[in-house]
């Protein structure tokens, strides 16, 4: 990901010596990673189940979000503030065991948690979109 500009958001930064963070400031805006993931996700599982349903629930309303969740069959993609996420997994029945936290310099790992008899089954994918996306799951 050197130079150039190929349309996705961060496709200017160059490698980072230490850290993503000083370099996240050549984004367009501040929300545009967020977008460009969602989008991409979205489309990718859109491909394999159509009639997507956009959520209406609040940030601070997990489990309304969550039983509409279960109340799908299929794949649901949840975009949400990274530090609600192990709380609304662990808003499922039989809630997979997730780490406690997200950091707040991770925007780089997707969670997956797929069904899987009468529990679920976690586990984490990295995105590794811009050159200093880490590839270590979240502990």
């Amino acid at each position: 990901m050197q130079g150039g500009n190929d349309g996705r958001p961060g496709a200017r930064l160059q490698k980072c010596p230490r850290c993503c963070a000083e370099n996240l400031k050549l984004l367009e805006s501040r929300c545009a990673r967020d977008n460009w993931t969602s989008e991409r996700l979205a489309s990718a599982i859109d491909a394999v189940e159509r009639g997507a349903k956009l959520a209406t629930q609040l940030k601070d309303d997990g489990e309304a979000l969550m039983q509409e969740v279960l109340a799908v069959h299929g794949v649901v993609l949840i975009a949400w503030d990274h530090k609600i996420l192990p709380s609304l997994i662990g808003l499922l029945p039989n809630a997979p065991m997730v780490p406690s936290a997200w950091p707040e310099h991770r925007f780089d790992m997707v969670w997956i948690v797929e069904r899987e008899g009468e529990g679920w089954r976690f586990s984490q994918h990295p995105q590794l979109l811009l050159a200093c996306d880490s590839a270590e799951p979240i502990k």
